[in-house]
């Protein structure tokens, strides 16, 4: 019996200094995954900002957008939402809807 507390106090001790290890180990986890949320958080940011400004544009140019513009716009990706923003002053609303895919 006697041997059998010998030999878990020596694992303990012989693992305790691991602890250290595997703590920080978990932290580093928890700070890759937090960074990861945190720039995809800033590029759907990113992506709504680009959005509002492709819908005001479009809006301060061509009125009451229709309901598949405004559709299209939710599901563009931020390239095409800059694109439009970028050509709103030569583009027709034709050519911006070619933009979103839209016909």
């Amino acid at each position: 019996m006697l041997d059998r507390c010998d030999k878990l106090e020596t694992t303990f001790y012989d693992i305790w200094p691991f602890a250290a290890l595997m703590q920080r180990q978990v932290t580093l986890e928890y700070e890759i995954e937090l960074a990861k949320k945190e720039a995809e958080g800033r590029a759907e940011g990113e992506r709504a900002m680009a959005r509002r400004m492709a819908k005001r544009a479009l809006e301060s140019k061509f009125g009451t957008l229709s309901d598949d513009l405004l559709a299209a716009l939710e599901t563009a990706s931020q390239e095409t939402l800059e694109d439009i923003v970028a050509h709103i002053s030569t583009d027709t609303l034709e050519q911006a809807r070619g933009r979103l895919g839209l016909s």
